[in-house]
């Protein structure tokens, strides 16, 4: 049954993207949410928009955000006279499209085998948690992608010394995700970490 199913998308690896991306997007706005904390965020990012810079109150300098690049990203629907929610659930499923083949693509690097590298991505996308937080209005799936995206670009250096412009890459990424989200730094640490 398995290579029935996971066959077809073996033979084709875009097809299977494709597939893969679309499980994704089905997934995240079956199970779209808002939660409450979303919306500290989010006024921070109204009144950065606004021209009152990054705070909660006017008038009172007090950093009450955990997630730097997501709230100033989050300025931008502000700016344009888009539904902020909208534009979160959007970018946060796009995000988690990239985790999932990401996520194929590492697993075939590491595993060796399409087959195991597409049951890992459709594991991904049903497991619960991560189905869940698909949407949910903060930083959750940049921070996921981002730390991925740099074990990806590290993964050569796991079996010989790193390609040329990966470390760069990862650098950069790795920068992004830490500006996401300061515990970004556990994850690429036990990612940078040789076993």
């Amino acid at each position: 049954l398995l290579d029935r199913v996971v066959g077809p998308l073996d033979r084709r690896p875009a097809v299977g993207d494709v597939v893969l991306a679309a499980l994704t997007v089905v997934m995240g706005t079956a199970l779209r949410f808002t939660q409450d904390d979303a919306f500290i965020s989010l006024r921070y990012s109204r009144n950065l928009a606004e021209g009152h810079g990054l705070v909660y109150n006017l008038g009172e300098r007090v950093e009450g955000y955990t997630n730097f690049l997501w709230t100033a990203f989050m300025s931008l629907p502000f700016r344009l006279g888009v539904d902020p929610i909208l534009w979160s659930d959007v970018a946060s499923i796009a995000a988690g499209v990239a985790t999932v083949l990401a996520t194929r693509r590492l697993a075939r690097r590491l595993l060796g085998s399409d087959r195991d590298a597409t049951v890992a991505a459709l594991l991904l996308v049903g497991f619960h948690s991560f189905a869940v937080y698909l949407t949910g209005g903060l930083e959750t799936q940049w921070q996921s992608a981002l730390a991925l995206l740099v074990a990806v670009a590290l993964a050569p250096g796991l079996e010989s010394r790193l390609a040329p412009g990966r470390a760069p890459t990862a650098s950069v990424l790795a920068g992004l995700a830490g500006l996401t989200r300061l515990d970004s730094a556990v994850l690429l640490l036990a990612i940078g970490v040789p076993g």
